[in-house]
């Protein structure tokens, strides 16, 4: 939000609504064009009559301008689907410099976070969980994608199922004698040019047999997985790096984190940035109304600048000031009441004068900058003035 609101006091009368109003007007025409008139309460009668007279709308009305979560999230959301790969994921982390994914299904709703500290706990197993380092969640259709290879003959290549990987690097007896320790419909086969292996795990009837380097798979060898219903995938890597492969082939469901913290887009920054800071996560959905993903919250982002901008008309004090003015940006205050207790972080343009009515200092801002002054305005900020002045009979008046 880069607009610049130009807004009174939380109780507006007439001045402060048509200071507001011609203020904003004068800040347009000298150079300033996303300044916008705002309120922070309720309009009466005699504003109404004032506006209807006139013809000008009345203005914004803005109750908080507190920093909210969607002034700094990521509106632009990164995402993966429950059905892509680890493998798939990696690579959208590693393209975008992103630690965290979330996963979304097909209404926005967020099912878990993927992260890189997640996926290193799979990937590599503690030394009381080796046997899981062999251990693979695939289907044949999702092994085939992510080793960028080809299925030669492909057998149920959707149905994802638990597997268990062999390297095919040894003799055909030692082979032979492994076989026995693993139900053989579980076993993925990895192996190189070894024809005599390629055809033992067929004639045993594996899920699938994996062959590397790109090597052509013997017609023969094909026609016997064909007839024993085997799985015979082609992979261009060579075999160890298509095991490593083989266990990226998982969908990002088994390796989510399904506890996270969500935020919505409309919550205060203040009361979120505590919550955040104390998390182990780094990054936060944040949801609409109906629970969709509209964006995403890192613990960097509550470092951003905050673009929503103030200047006050009618009042110098933050007690009177719209909720949540201390924690953005002031860049004027326009007044002509005594000065009250007001802190600012930089130096800014404070034009205070003893004066009727602050209607009367905006008017004088058209006259001393030779700025046209439009005749609707020019009524507002004279309604302003005679209002505040009790039609120039309050010792106010000038």
């Amino acid at each position: 939000m880069n607009e610049v609101l130009v807004i009174g006091h939380r109780n507006p009368d007439t001045d402060s609504i048509c200071s507001a109003i011609g203020y904003a007007e004068f800040k347009r025409r000298t150079g300033m064009a996303n300044a916008v008139a705002a309120r922070c309460g309720d309009t009466n009668d005699r504003i109404d009559f004032v506006l209807k007279t006139f013809g000008v709308p009345t203005p914004r009305f803005v109750a908080d301008v507190s920093p909210r979560i969607r002034d700094v999230m990521q509106s632009e959301v990164i995402s993966v689907s429950p059905q892509t790969t680890v493998a798939e994921a990696l690579r959208i982390m590693d393209e975008r410099s992103i630690r965290v994914l979330p996963v979304l299904d097909e209404h926005r709703v967020c099912r878990g976070l993927v992260s890189l500290f997640k996926m290193s706990k799979y990937f590599f197993p503690t030394p009381n969980r080796l046997f899981d380092s062999r251990r693979v969640v695939a289907s044949v259709a999702n092994l085939a994608r992510t080793l960028g290879g080809k299925a030669i003959h492909a057998v149920a290549p959707e149905r994802e199922e638990e597997l268990m990987l062999i390297i095919g690097a040894m003799s055909v007896a030692l082979f032979a004698e492994r076989l026995p320790n693993y139900a053989h419909e579980k076993i993925i086969v990895v192996v190189g040019d070894r024809k005599e292996i390629q055809e033992r795990a067929i004639t045993e009837e594996v899920r699938v047999v994996i062959v590397t380097g790109g090597i052509e798979v013997n017609p023969a060898t094909i026609a016997l997985a064909q007839r024993h219903q085997v799985s015979l995938l082609s992979s261009p890597h060579d075999t160890a790096t298509t095991a490593m492969l083989c266990r990226a082939a998982i969908t990002v469901p088994h390796v989510v984190h399904e506890r996270f913290l969500t935020f919505t887009e409309d919550e205060t920054l203040a009361p979120v940035q505590r919550i955040a800071s104390e998390s182990q996560f780094h990054a936060f959905p944040v949801l609409d109304q109906q629970q969709r993903t509209v964006g995403i919250l890192t613990k960097s982002d509550f470092l951003k600048k905050i673009e929503r901008r103030l200047i006050l008309v009618d009042h110098n004090e933050l007690s009177q000031a719209v909720h949540g003015a201390d924690q953005v940006e002031i860049l004027e205050i326009i007044d002509h009441h005594r000065i009250g207790a007001l802190t600012t972080q930089q130096p800014i343009l404070f034009r205070n004068e003893p004066v009727g009515s602050t209607s009367t200092i905006v008017a004088d801002c058209f006259f001393r900058h030779q700025v046209e002054l439009p005749p609707a305005i020019a009524g507002l900020l004279l309604a302003g003035l005679v209002s505040d002045t009790l039609n120039l009979t309050s010792p106010t008046a000038t």
